[in-house]
């Protein structure tokens, strides 16, 4: 399986996985599809300004292969659905994220996340272990609200960019639309 992410400043947040595929020409195609998505307009890229980076499309966005699991191997050709294991670490205000592995089943992914989450040192930065699903072969939203974070448990991140668990902030003072 491949992975598409696009990487960010640490400082911005955790790297974006933009989607899971089933083959590297799939990823590709994917990964031209976004790039051309914001080089027609950068003022539309919510990753245009960066701190403590140059922001480069074709540089920042890339094909990474990701472990699949062994024990949902057979079904992985047919999935339509995977979630992903990514170990998140902070320090020093930035958050790096280190993809781990795509799971058929939830059960297996959950397991996985808690064999990770138990291997964190408590005299190192704080690392933990989030779950992602993600449609697969399609490409997911980049919006900071499909990505996984602390407290979201689960998110699900799909093409439409609906999903994610989380609730909207309400402001006081502002009008609600």
């Amino acid at each position: 399986m491949k992975a598409l992410i696009r990487h960010i400043s640490e400082y911005s947040g955790a790297d974006l996985l933009l989607g899971v595929f089933t083959t590297d020409a799939g990823a590709q195609e994917a990964r031209a599809e976004y790039i051309a998505r914001y080089a027609r307009c950068c003022f539309r890229d919510p990753w245009a300004r960066q701190p403590y980076r140059r922001v480069s499309l074709t540089a920042d966005v890339a094909v990474d292969r990701i472990r699949a699991c062994k024990s949902c191997a057979t079904g992985a050709a047919r999935a339509k659905h995977v979630t992903v294991v990514s170990v998140y670490s902070e320090g020093f205000g930035q958050v790096v994220r280190e993809i781990d592995s795509a799971h058929v089943l939830r059960t297996c992914a959950k397991r996985r996340a808690a064999e990770l989450s138990q291997g964190a040192d408590s005299r190192s930065f704080p690392k933990y272990a989030l779950l992602q699903e993600v449609a697969v072969d399609r490409l997911a939203s980049d919006a900071p609200g499909n990505q996984p974070s602390i407290g979201s448990g689960l998110t699900s991140a799909r093409a439409d960019g609906a999903g994610s668990r989380k609730k909207p902030i309400k402001r006081r003072g502002s009008a609600q639309r």
